[in-house]
Formats: structure tokens, sequence, C-alpha cells
């Protein structure tokens, strides 16, 4: 992890996803309201989980994301069934 990607939390504001994106917050919130950007609200407040946004720009370059297995894996299930088994412990 660089310092930059350190600086940033897991859940990114508007704001902060623009600046990683390098474009202006009102053509975010724009592709935000097109439903382009993957996002979650939390009342008025947008968030923007930062692996999906990383993984927003990789498609979008027509490159794989870094742990695109996981992420699939995990976009497949419940959070009961990502709980690990007696095999797994």
């Amino acid at each position: 992890m660089t310092a930059e990607e350190a600086e940033y939390p897991i859940v990114l504001t508007v704001q902060q996803a623009a600046r990683l994106l390098q474009v202006s917050e009102n053509h975010l919130y724009g592709l935000i309201a097109q439903g382009v950007v993957p996002h979650t609200r939390f009342g008025k407040l947008i968030r923007i989980p930062r692996w999906t946004l990383m993984q927003f720009i990789a498609q979008s370059a027509g490159t794989e994301p870094p742990g695109q297995g996981l992420v699939a894996k995990a976009s497949n299930q419940s959070v009961d069934d990502l709980q690990p088994t007696s095999e797994e412990v």
C-alpha cells in the first residue's frame, strides 16, 4: 500500500473519490446519479467503498482489479455464508 492509498479510508466521500479519479465533484455526482459509479447512501450522505471504486476503474480500463476472485466470491454470498466453517477454522 502506498502512502497516498493509506491516507484514504475504506469508504470515501464524494470529494475524496473525485480527487482519486481526478475529476470534479460535480462530474462524479453526475456519474453517481446515472448509476455508473457504485456507491451507498447513509440517509443523505453518499459514500463510495474504495474497493468498488478500484473495481470500477479497472473494469473501465478493461483490466482485472487485484483480488478479483475474492470479490466475485463475496458478491455472490450473504454475510452468513462468509463465516468460516469448522473445516476452515
